[in-house]
């Protein structure tokens, strides 16, 4: 089984997978950042528990992760709780997507999840991937598997915020 983490600005994402593509169980968590790695583990270890999944049962860990400091913590997690070397997205890990923006390290993780997922789905169409998570991200994905930009601006939350101040 795969286990698939996004860690967002504002939530936790998980979800496990059987044979690539079957969906198994999904988690979510608020973010609380300044966590360690024991709490990461064990928060994911009982919710899969939870489910009737053994944590020896999971093979591979794929991480997108927008919060640079979380990083390390969330390697050790793995690391100790699932005896297995976590795989984090990010600019410069290969994958079918192109990334034609002028600065391409500077892509977030979690748009180059996005726009992965939108060439699976919908192969061989331009697609335009909208998130509406802390932050809203727009970004437009070619029929040829090229990242080709997009924009951010405040999540919904943040911005009635603002007009509340």
């Amino acid at each position: 089984m795969n286990l698939c983490i996004d860690v967002g600005n504002s939530q936790l994402h998980g979800a496990v997978y059987e044979n690539g593509k079957d969906l198994v169980m999904q988690i979510r968590k608020e973010s609380s950042y300044r966590v360690s790695s024991d709490e990461i583990g064990l928060f994911l270890v009982s919710a899969l528990r939870e489910k009737g999944i053994d944590a020896k049962q999971i093979r591979r860990i794929g991480v997108s992760c927008v919060v640079p400091e979380e990083l390390f913590t969330l390697k050790m997690a793995c690391r100790e709780y699932f005896s297995t070397e976590p795989l984090f997205l990010e600019s410069g890990v290969k994958t079918r997507l192109k990334i034609k923006t002028r600065n391409p390290l500077e892509v977030g993780a979690d748009r180059i999840a996005n726009a992965i997922a939108a060439t699976e789905l919908y192969f061989d169409q331009n697609v335009v991937v909208v998130d509406f998570g802390t932050a809203i991200t727009l970004d437009a994905v070619s029929e040829k598997k090229e990242y080709l930009g997009g924009s951010i601006c405040a999540g919904l939350g943040l911005a009635m915020e603002a007009l509340g101040t």
